[in-house]
């Protein structure tokens, strides 16, 4: 299994609040850049999140 240091691409589903929010955050912060995509079922969420993290 690939580590995520060395992935190129990530989805985090669940990530509007919580341990998916954090590990979204997280991910973004890590040396290789992977792309992050994110997933959840509250629309107004996702897209406040999209909003203060211009890199998802």
């Amino acid at each position: 299994m690939a580590s995520i240091n060395s992935s190129k691409c990530v989805l985090v589903v669940g990530a509007t609040s919580g341990i998916g929010q954090h590990l979204a955050l997280a991910i973004l912060a890590l040396p290789s850049q992977p792309t992050v995509i994110i997933a959840s079922r509250r629309r107004a969420r996702l897209d406040k999140i999209v909003a203060q993290n211009e890199c998802l």
